[in-house]
């Protein structure tokens, strides 16, 4: 079984936030490469955390999400 979504990126308009973090298995390049595919996206790194940035992160996390809401 194959999943993902990059031969869909392009196709999405919606304004998206991509969040991840420095020690993330998938690199900062990598999430900027999916970024940069879509319409209206951008991304953000959280410092200092794992794959698990919303339990790592959780409170830098969340002002990541209410930042980007607020400027909706």
């Amino acid at each position: 079984m194959e999943w993902g979504l990059g031969d869909k990126l392009e196709t999405i308009p919606h304004k998206t936030l991509i969040v991840g973090s420095d020690m993330d298995y998938m690199s900062i390049s990598h999430k900027e490469e999916y970024a940069s595919r879509m319409q209206n996206a951008s991304v953000a790194i959280v410092s200092n955390s794992r794959h698990g940035v919303v339990m790592d992160q959780y409170d830098v996390f969340n002002k990541v999400i209410l930042n980007f809401l607020e400027n909706e």
